[in-house]
């Protein structure tokens, strides 16, 4: 017989919580374009007219209860897109039955979410991943690649967004957070101790953060302008000093490095979407790959050094 059908690549196969915007705007295509490592079996909502619309659209059942749905034994892992009133327990259950888990976006989490949801997961054998895109973007992918082979480390760093007033956008609040996460990855990931501060004015606010460990110091800035004539934030760029040279994005295709005095620039253009590039982590995690991604540890230090961010006047 052909050994041709025995060594086929093999299909995870995931239960979905949830849908909604993030799925149609994020995760629909990349699925599709995995299709041959991920399939779908099951999918739950907490409103059963739209889950079987999800399930007629995709071919896939639809589940009666969120426990029907995570605990199947033909389920392999599990996306998580919308936690509605349930808050945390659907990643809980999730760990509690040994299922990896994808948390789809970081705004199913809130700062009260973290303590809790790391005391109750402790050492239970699911582990829990969290989408903070920002990280897997062609640019990011490419600058480490530098910094690993020839820019070194960065000593600075300078980021900057421009949307509406997170005080009237939930995404406004999400693109600070990832902007926060990706300094500290390009940083180095791990830090023994950071800082930070935030001022703010009619025009917008920065964060500043100190990144240190035991043989650097990096700063870095995150600046968001405030554009009133906008929904949804918009990343325009970053400037990095490094060990031996610097490097810069801004909006468009191309990166822009020096190194001894050489300039070059290249396109970041790439095939693939974060969210893409973050289901095949996914799908490698779930076939026994030893892969980083980022926890719910990652988002609880972006949400923190943020946290000033999300006080309200009434706060102080």
């Amino acid at each position: 017989m052909g050994s041709g059908r025995q060594s086929r690549t093999h299909r995870s196969r995931l239960a979905i919580v949830g849908g909604g915007r993030d799925w149609e705007e994020r995760y629909a295509t990349a699925f599709e374009r995995l299709s041959e490592r991920l399939s779908l079996v099951t999918v739950y909502g907490t409103v059963a007219s739209q889950t079987e619309i999800f399930a007629e659209r995709w071919r896939c059942e639809p589940a009666k209860s969120l426990r029907g749905a995570i605990s199947r034994d033909d389920v392999d892992g599990v996306l998580i897109l919308e936690t509605d009133w349930q808050s945390t327990f659907p990643i809980e259950l999730a760990a509690c039955v040994g299922k990896p888990c994808l948390v789809g976006s970081p705004a199913v989490l809130t700062p009260a979410d973290l303590p809790r949801l790391a005391a109750r997961i402790g050492d239970l054998s699911g582990f829990v991943t969290v989408a903070l895109e920002r990280r897997h973007e062609p640019v990011t992918v490419r600058f480490k690649e530098l910094v690993a082979t020839v820019l070194g480390a960065p000593v600075e760093i300078d980021i900057a967004l421009r949307g509406p007033d997170q005080a009237r956008s939930d995404r406004a609040g999400l693109a600070l957070l990832e902007a926060v996460d990706w300094c500290r990855y390009v940083a180095g990931g791990l830090s023994t101790r950071f800082t930070s501060s935030t001022s703010r004015d009619p025009r917008g606010l920065c964060i500043d953060l100190r990144f240190e460990s035991t043989s650097s110091i990096v700063p870095a800035r995150v600046r968001y302008r405030f554009d009133s004539a906008m929904e949804q934030p918009v990343f325009e760029g970053f400037q990095a000093r490094t060990q031996f040279g610097s490097a810069s994005y801004s909006s468009g295709d191309t990166l822009r490095w020096e190194l001894q005095g050489d300039v070059r620039a290249e396109s970041v253009t790439g095939e693939r979407t974060a969210a893409e590039f973050l289901l095949d982590l996914f799908a490698r995690r779930l076939v026994g790959g030893v892969v980083p991604m980022p926890g719910p540890g990652d988002l609880a230090v972006a949400m923190h050094a943020c946290r000033q961010v999300f006080l309200s006047p009434s706060d102080g």
